[in-house]
């Protein structure tokens, strides 16, 4: 499976959940994808809101259509917990 997040520094950020981290994400997709800002997973990318389930519930859907490619556009994505990624499916932010 493949991951392309760029991790800023994330020592300096204090946040709610002790085990989120802040994320940056830039890019531009393809071809057919899930966009995790497009409804209904609306995650923010604004670095505050936490998106592990915005991201999650984008996850779960192209798990359960076989796979695919799951597209989060530049942004900050906060992420308080683990990310499972299904079988056949690639979280991608180029």
């Amino acid at each position: 499976m493949i991951i392309s997040f760029h991790i800023i520094n994330v020592d300096n950020h204090k946040f709610a959940h002790p085990n989120a981290k802040l994320m940056r994400v830039s890019g531009d997709p393809n071809l057919g994808y899930i966009n995790v800002r497009a409804p209904p997973y609306n995650a923010t990318g604004d670095g505050v809101t936490d998106d592990t389930n915005a991201i999650q519930r984008a996850l779960n859907d192209a798990g359960n259509m076989g796979g695919g490619i799951v597209f989060a556009p530049q942004g900050n994505y906060l992420i308080a917990s683990q990310l499972i990624i299904p079988a056949a499916t690639v979280l991608q932010g180029v």
